[in-house]
């Protein structure tokens, strides 16, 4: 099977997002992560019967409540200060690596077991750079 996937990751379940950016043609959300864009333009791939498994289980287990996506908006020009606080984010984390959209704004997705404790995201907004935290 072929079809667009999620920019953020790779999913192929995206449904329909009706309180989307109005300019976007045909506005989805991921099921798995959260991202919200037009669908209008992802890149189309045919994946593996062993991805698609993979998803799915991933999706059931967001359904169970046992799959949450932390993403921390760094928001900053000096590439130096996002190095900074992505080390920052990392530590109070307790990570050792962390990837991120490489961009301005810095988007940084960090998939986890449980929903974070609100304590923890307060810690991260302290954070100098952090613009925005989303739990999905």
């Amino acid at each position: 099977m072929s079809g667009a996937l999620c920019q953020s990751c790779g999913c192929p379940y995206l449904a329909d997002c009706p309180l989307a950016d109005p300019s976007w043609q045909i506005p989805v959300q991921c099921k798995l992560c959260g991202w919200k864009g037009d669908v209008f333009g992802l890149p189309r791939k045919k994946l593996t019967k062993e991805s698609y498994d993979t998803f799915t289980h991933d999706i059931e287990l967001k359904e169970a409540g046992k799959l949450f996506f932390l993403t921390i908006i760094i928001n900053h020009n000096d590439p130096e200060m996002v190095r900074n606080s992505s080390s920052a984010i990392m530590e109070r984390l307790g990570l050792k690596i962390m990837n991120s959209s490489g961009t301005n704004p810095c988007r940084c997705r960090i998939r986890m077991d449980h929903r974070p404790e609100e304590a923890l995201l307060q810690k991260i907004k302290k954070v100098q750079g952090v613009t925005g935290i989303e739990v999905y």
